[in-house]
C-alpha cells in the first residue's frame, strides 16, 4: 500500500482528498473515503477519454465542458491513488470560461504555460452512488475495449 511520505511537502487538504508534491514535481492524490476514491477515478478516466468521450457514460459526459482543458494524470496501478501534473494556482485575469465553472475555478498554469484544471471531479456529495455507477461503468468499457 502506497503512503504518503514525510518528506513530501504539503499541496492541500481537500473535501475528499490529500494531496502532496512529489520529488518528480507532479503531485499525488490520496482518497479519504470513497468520494475521494470516485473522484480520483473519475478524473483519470476524463483525462483519458478527453477526446473520445461518445462512449463514457452520460453521467460523466455531461460534466464535460468541451473547451476544458484538463490536468494530464493517471492512476498508481492496482490502486485509486492519482498522480497529477504539478499546475500552479495563481490568480489569472480573464480566466475562461470552463475554468470559472471547475468547482470554484480550481485551474491553475502547467509547466508548458497553459490554463488546465487541476479539480474536474464534477459531482456532489449527494450524486456519489450516480458517480460509482458511472465510473464502474466505465471500467467495465474498458475491460470490453468499447472505449
Amino acid at each position: 500500500m502506497i503512503k504518503p511520505n514525510k518528506l513530501w511537502p504539503i499541496v492541500g487538504h481537500g473535501r475528499h482528498r490529500d494531496v502532496y508534491r512529489l520529488p518528480s514535481g507532479n503531485v499525488i492524490k490520496f482518497p479519504r473515503g470513497t468520494a475521494g476514491e470516485v473522484a480520483n477515478i473519475w478524473e483519470a478516466i476524463v483525462w483519458r477519454f478527453r477526446y473520445h468521450r461518445d462512449n463514457l457514460p452520460e453521467f460523466i459526459r455531461r460534466c464535460m465542458d468541451d473547451e476544458a482543458q484538463y490536468a494530464r494524470c493517471r492512476l498508481v496501478p492496482r490502486t485509486n491513488i492519482l498522480v497529477m501534473e504539478f499546475v500552479r494556482f495563481e490568480h489569472i485575469n480573464g480566466l475562461p470560461h470552463w475554468a470559472q465553472g471547475m468547482d470554484g475555478g480550481q485551474a491553475g498554469i502547467n509547466s508548458a504555460g497553459n490554463i488546465v484544471a487541476y479539480d474536474y471531479a464534477d459531482f456532489c456529495d449527494d450524486d456519489l452512488e450516480l458517480a460509482q455507477v458511472a465510473i464502474e461503468s466505465a471500467r467495465y468499457c474498458l475491460k470490453q475495449r468499447y472505449l
